[in-house]
């Protein structure tokens, strides 16, 4: 496991999101990688983002192509951009709720136990 992956999960672990930051350029570098994506530098700072952000796309998965024991479908899954963040997309579940999310509506996230281990999900403040 990479270094980058370890802190990454280190965060999860910890019920935080934390994403790497250049420490020259300032750029996020989400998925986490051992060198900046923009200018090279290997010196990232790991940010703690907060746990607001906004619906960037999403989908439904009605038939799973890899079926997870426990995790039933049909299930939504969304690409959702930190407020703190807004460049960055990070894949997360939606947390029950009855209807489906709306592209750029505001949700909170955090990190929960799921059939697999810890995942990020996020909730419609609406629901």
């Amino acid at each position: 496991m990479s270094d980058a992956l370890r802190k990454w999960l280190e965060g999860i672990n910890d019920g935080v999101v934390r994403l790497p930051r250049c420490s020259r350029c300032d750029t996020w570098n989400w998925y986490p990688r051992p060198l900046c994506r923009r200018c090279g530098c290997r010196e990232v700072t790991w940010v703690n983002v907060g746990k607001a952000g906004r619906v960037h796309t999403w989908t439904e998965v009605v038939r799973a192509v890899d079926p997870v024991d426990g995790l039933r479908t049909p299930y939504i899954t969304a690409l959702i951009a930190p407020l703190a963040a807004p460049e960055v997309r990070i894949p997360m579940l939606l947390d029950a709720c009855g209807r489906p999310p709306v592209i750029g509506e505001a949700v909170l996230f955090e990190v929960v136990e799921t059939v697999v281990g810890r995942a990020l999900a996020f909730s419609q403040q609406a629901c």
